[in-house]
């Protein structure tokens, strides 16, 4: 007779606080999830013990099977005397509860559609060893003669006790189903995993989750869906299904719900780091390619490792106040193999991938200095498409089909600098969502899935003027009301939108914005959109107001050909003139090393200029040259070698010192252009260097 948990056996002892411990122990809330499989079941098990196998003789110690249908009483009696104690701790059933929750992980795909198929699998678990007979006794046991009733009794009181003390250890996630009956309780801690909760994180980042107040659990669970429709998330199996199956998913809401409103704001991996999107970025100028990584908020240091086709490599990534990527040196090169195998790396703080591609849309992006890959096409704006040669049939089709006129194939040769192996098309607008939705149904979904189902996971503003951009991005020069997005899936979708809780009107979800200033005009004040079950709103004024100036901009202004602070009463901004001043060049700071060349080849270190100094301390990435200061700039950068044209005529060499020498040699072969003229340099100082 159990009278009290020191009358339990040792080994389930053992297990019950090992299991306390993981799960229990004072987590200052978040979300309760007891999830159970084989790597876990081994970081608990004693040492030099199968995890399985112990877990099982600790079960089997307090529930013997040989008694049937009886074979939880001692339990029942022992949870009974827990209850009418002081339950400061969690119920003494957690080893079975444990293997009840190892059977649902063993359960097959079609697990969901075959309950019996449970029955089986707890009955394995329990007697790991045991014979056919033993086996399919102990299942009928369980199913048919109702032992598991006494189990999802357990379930009950778990539920209850963590309810009851949810400020210390948490939020229950333990919930049956009226498809699974008694042994969804179970199943419902099976279906998400450690590496689902890391992965959600892209999801709620995606989601705009930490800009807005939670939405309902259900309403979450639908974005989800939406997020998780097209590509390969990462997301388990089991977790994929039970949020596909709406008789199901009802299980995720607790689950998902809790991890969302505990989410901090970063991206994580199953590795429990924070991770960072490695990105494509080109020039098709210079032409060059290289990597960049984009930095989250609040971004620091670290040394990253990792492995491409050219070997090991280590990068150092740190923060850049004044722009959305981190300064990288280290990185590998770009290789075609690696844009089409992907790699990763990994450091203390941060894992950073880069996720291949035969099918790639870039977009021009200031900070990165070039072109940079993105998930998807927005409307009307100009990108890139870089292809592989599998899909250029679908690229054709697409461009011929749907995008506008004006888009050109570069030369092969010029491509072949930038990417080998990859055809890349400029100039691809899209205007014209009537042609483009008839030629996604005609290409492969993995060209389609740039342009249906990569938007984000929620109904969002775009465009429009706000006039308080810096203090309240939701606030609008009235006539330039801000455009709506609603989020793509599979096919078509209508979704009806609200305007000002009386105006309704059904639209289908597309890359397309919804222009709300054509369903104007809008009186002056607070304006509401609902889509997609999530409520939205915009402000209109006049104008910005007669007393505000945007913070900065009142106390700089140009004066003398120079950037300095003014009076009050001064007019900010700069005069450019009617056009640009031909006699200057525009170039980018922070080159590694820089060498001004002559016509005759004579080459002399260049020291870019110090940036302007001004109280508020506004970065200046450029600086300008005069095009009589020689025919060339050499700039050398993390990239490689490149040319800018000053003002070269033809190159009238006669002789170069030893200096210009070892100049020219070194870079005759590294710079990346197209200028013919340059090479006509390098060819003159070459056969001058060489007695031709």
């Amino acid at each position: 007779m159990l009278r009290s948990p020191d009358d339990l056996p040792g080994v389930y002892q053992e297990w019950q606080a090992g299991l306390a411990s993981k799960f229990f122990a004072d987590c200052n809330g978040g979300t309760v999830v007891m999830f159970i499989d084989e790597d876990e079941l081994q970081q608990l098990a004693p040492h030099g013990e199968d995890g399985r196998r112990s877990l099982a003789r600790a079960v089997r110690s307090a529930a013997p099977p040989e008694r049937g249908s009886l074979m939880f009483s001692s339990m029942v009696q022992m949870q009974s005397l827990w209850r009418r104690g002081q339950r400061e701790g969690p119920p003494p059933t957690l080893p079975i509860l444990a293997l009840s929750v190892l059977a649902a992980s063993d359960m097959g795909r079609d697990a969901f559609g075959a309950k019996h198929n449970y029955y089986m699998r707890l009955a394995q678990a329990i007697l790991p060893d045991g014979s056919r007979s033993q086996i399919g006794d102990l299942r009928y046991a369980l199913r048919e003669r109702g032992a598991f009733a006494d189990v999802a009794e357990m379930w009950r009181a778990l539920d209850e006790w963590i309810g009851q003390n949810e400020e210390r250890v948490g939020t229950s996630t333990i919930s049956a189903n009226e498809h699974l009956s008694r042994i969804g309780f179970p199943i419902s801690q099976a279906i998400a995993r450690k590496s689902d909760k890391a992965i959600l994180t892209q999801f709620f980042h995606s989601a705009e989750i930490f800009n807005e107040s939670l939405p309902s659990a259900p309403a979450l669970i639908e974005r989800l869906r939406i997020w998780a429709h097209h590509q390969d998330r990462g997301l388990s199996w089991r977790f994929v299904e039970v949020l596909r199956d709406p008789a199901l998913s009802t299980m995720l809401e607790p689950i998902v719900y809790g991890w969302a409103e505990g989410w901090d704001g970063d991206i994580v991996t199953d590795r429990g780091l924070k991770r960072l999107n490695v990105q494509l970025a080109v020039d098709i100028d210079a032409p060059d390619a290289w990597w960049v990584v984009s930095a989250p908020r609040g971004a620091e240091s670290d040394i990253v490792e990792g492995e491409t086709t050219g070997g090991e490599f280590a990068a150092l990534l740190t923060p850049d106040e004044y722009s959305a990527f981190f300064e990288s040196e280290g990185l590998p090169p770009v290789r075609s193999e690696d844009v089409r195998r992907g790699f990763q790396a990994v450091g203390e703080v941060y894992e950073a991938h880069f996720k291949p591609f035969d099918f790639c849309v870039m977009r021009e992006d200031a900070d990165a200095g070039g072109w940079i890959s993105v998930e998807s096409v927005e409307a009307f704006e100009e990108h890139l498409l870089v292809v592989s040669p599998t899909m250029l049939i679908s690229a054709e089709r697409l461009l011929n089909g749907a995008a506008d006129s004006g888009w050109r194939k570069m030369e092969s040769r010029m491509a072949h600098e930038v990417l080998p192996g990859f055809t890349i098309y400029f100039g691809v607008v899209f205007s014209d969502e009537t042609k483009l939705m008839a030629v996604l149904d005609e290409v492969p979904s993995s060209t389609a899935r740039s342009f249906k189902g990569s938007q984000r996971a929620r109904p969002r503003f775009i465009e429009g003027l706000p006039l308080h951009r810096l203090i309240d991005r939701s606030t609008y020069l009235a006539g330039g009301e801000p455009d709506l997005v609603i989020p793509v899936t599979e096919g078509d979708r209508e979704v009806e939108v609200t305007l000002d809780g009386d105006r309704h009107q059904t639209f289908r979800a597309s890359i397309f914005p919804i222009p709300l200033s054509r369903f104007g005009p809008y009186a002056v004040g607070t304006h509401t959109v609902e889509a997609d079950g999530v409520c939205l709103a915009f402000t209109t004024m006049s104008s910005a107001g007669a007393e505000y100036v945007p913070p900065g901009v009142g106390e700089l202004g140009w004066q003398d050909g120079q950037l300095s602070t003014g009076s009050p009463h001064q007019i900010s901004g700069g005069w450019m003139g009617e056009e640009e001043d031909p006699g200057l060049v525009l170039l980018q700071r922070n080159a590694l090393e820089s060498w001004l060349i002559q016509n005759d080849g004579s080459v002399r270190r260049f020291v870019e200029p110090e940036p302007p100094a001004h109280p508020l301390s506004l970065p200046f990435k450029y600086f300008e040259i005069r095009r009589d200061s020689g025919a060339w700039l050499l700039q050398r950068r993390y990239s490689g070698w490149i040319v800018h044209r000053l003002s070269p005529g033809e190159p009238n060499m006669t002789r170069l010192n030893r200096k210009a020498q070892n100049i020219w040699d070194h870079v005759s072969g590294s710079v990346k252009t197209n200028d013919r003229l340059w090479w006509r340099f390098a060819i003159a100082a070459w056969e001058v260097s060489h007695g031709r």
